[in-house]
């Protein structure tokens, strides 16, 4: 992977977008990827500004699902995979804050 991130976040009024961009692989989940996606979620749930949060892509794929190409032993052995509990945010499944 380049030195270039794999996920840009971005922020427009209360909308914070996450854009994923590792298009040689299809956004394949990859270790760096899920940590980008962790960060970025991470960052927009602690921002009581932000009332959306849309995940897109760059390239022509959406996401490729688990990088399967033997690079990686598995996305929660690389510390990578995210906190479920934690990506929550202390919201309910429709994304109100409780």
């Amino acid at each position: 992977m380049s030195d270039e991130a794999a996920v840009h976040y971005a922020v427009s009024g209360a909308v914070a977008t996450l854009t994923m961009d590792q298009q040689q692989n299809r956004n394949a989940l990859t270790p760096a990827l899920m940590s980008g996606l962790s960060t970025g979620l991470e960052t927009a749930l602690a921002d009581e500004a932000i009332g959306v949060i849309v995940l897109t892509n760059a390239g022509p794929a959406f996401c490729a699902g688990a990088d399967l190409s033997g690079r990686y032993s598995g996305l929660d052995q690389a510390g990578a995979g995210p906190d479920r509990r934690a990506l929550r945010g202390g919201r309910d499944r429709a994304g109100r804050r409780v």
